[in-house]
């Protein structure tokens, strides 16, 4: 069972993405708590090069890494695709 198993088998009514973040996306150097993300969606792990971190609102995102957002219902990633300014993968 992957990472990404547990966290759906733990919260099974949540919806799971994960978004890269390119060289243009607005996140990129920025700590979570400044990014304005949609209160009904968290990021709940960031894969960065081999590892995943389990971030908080003071995690700075960095070029490159994979976010993995969990969001109660799939209309909230319009939301954090806005707010990002990046793309599903």
């Amino acid at each position: 069972m992957t990472t990404t198993d547990l966290l759906l088998a733990e919260n099974p009514k949540a919806e799971m993405k994960e978004l890269l973040i390119t060289s243009d996306c607005f996140a990129v150097d920025k700590k979570i708590v400044e990014l304005g993300f949609p209160k009904n969606a968290i990021i709940a792990m960031i894969k960065r090069d081999d590892s995943y971190i389990i971030p908080n609102g003071l995690t700075k995102i960095e070029e490159q890494d994979i976010l993995i957002v969990l969001a109660d219902r799939p209309k909230i990633f319009d939301e954090v695709y806005k707010t990002l300014k990046t793309q599903k993968i």
